[in-house]
This record gives C-alpha cells, sequence and structure tokens, in this order.
C-alpha cells in the first residue's frame, strides 16, 4: 500500500512529466475545455503508471519501444488532441521522463533510454542542423533511434555505462568534454 509520501512523489514526477512533454508541444486542439484536458492527463497518467510497472525488473530495448508505441496507441483518436494522436517524440519524452525519475528515486533499475529533447541533443554536442525537434521531427521509432543511435557512440567514447546515466550526467553538468576518455 502507497503511503503518504508515495502518493506525493508520484504526483510531483507525473506533473513534471506532463509539464515538461506538453509545454511546447502544442498537443490541444483550439478552444478544449481545461476540464477535458484534466480528463486526458489523467487517462494518460493511469496508462503511464500500467506500463511503469514493467521496467521494475530490467527492461530491454525491443521492449521499451513497444512501450513507447503503446503510449502513443492510448492517445489515438482523442478528439481534443491537435492531430488526433499524441506524436511518438511526446510520447518518448513522457515514458523516458517519467522512467527518469522512477529511476533516480531508487523506484526502477536503469532505464534503456533517456528523454530526448532539444537540450539533451545540444550536451550531445550535435550540431544546429543535426539537432531534431522532439515534437515535431521525431514522428516514428525510425526518427527516434537514429538519436539513439548517435548517442551510443557517443557513450562508446566515454566512461560511462548507460544512456540513462550518460544523459543523467550531462543533464546535471552539462561537460561532454570531461565525460570523454582521453
Amino acid at each position: 500500500m502507497k503511503g503518504l509520501k508515495d502518493i506525493f512523489l508520484e504526483s510531483q514526477y507525473w506533473m513534471m512529466t506532463i509539464h515538461a512533454a506538453f509545454q511546447r508541444a502544442n498537443v490541444y486542439k483550439a478552444n478544449v475545455d481545461e476540464n477535458k484536458r484534466k480528463e486526458f492527463r489523467e487517462y494518460l497518467h493511469v496508462e503511464i503508471q500500467q506500463i511503469a510497472e514493467k521496467y521494475y525488473f530490467k527492461v530491454d530495448e525491443d521492449k521499451h519501444l513497444k512501450n513507447i508505441e503503446k503510449l502513443q496507441e492510448y492517445s489515438r483518436n482523442e478528439d481534443i488532441l491537435q492531430n488526433g494522436v499524441l506524436n511518438y517524440g511526446i510520447c518518448q519524452k513522457i515514458l523516458n521522463l517519467y522512467l527518469k525519475y522512477l529511476w533516480c528515486a531508487g523506484r526502477i533499475p536503469t532505464p534503456p533510454h533517456f528523454p530526448i529533447d532539444r537540450v539533451v541533443q545540444e550536451r550531445l554536442g550535435f550540431k544546429e542542423n543535426e539537432i531534431v525537434s522532439w515534437t515535431k521531427q521525431i514522428k516514428s521509432e525510425i526518427d527516434y533511434l537514429s538519436i539513439i543511435r548517435k548517442t551510443e557512440n557517443i557513450l562508446a567514447q566515454t566512461y560511462i555505462d548507460t544512456l540513462a546515466e550518460l544523459e543523467l550526467e550531462l543533464y546535471t553538468h552539462n561537460n561532454l568534454k570531461e565525460l570523454l576518455k582521453k
């Protein structure tokens, strides 16, 4: 049974996740009632919690990709959404950021990936013409994996073991040069 502290932390993880994923993404159609938006976010929260339960044990990349698609499928046919569905880039951000919070809180093992956005791409050293808009240009698993593969190449040049740890280190210290093996 969850205690009050757990319930509070869960609400904070979700609030920070949804804010980061939706703040610049323009996901809703114009003039959508706030009650409908709230209802959708609550529905999505339940779905993300169910997906996250699978991460109590290590999840491989294939399963992780299926979970991003599953989250996207949960949002399909929503009459309040701009495109009738959340795009792949927004879904990866929601799942990966939510998992990052759970991992940092010690509730799950290291997740397979990390939340992709502009800031992390900049900190990874991507050139301006290589940076992909996660809200508009990550439309599929292929788009998403191209960033992951490029990051794996960077990871191989560091002393860090996982993609999630690399992103956390960059998010915390913002200095890729210090992470690269000499």
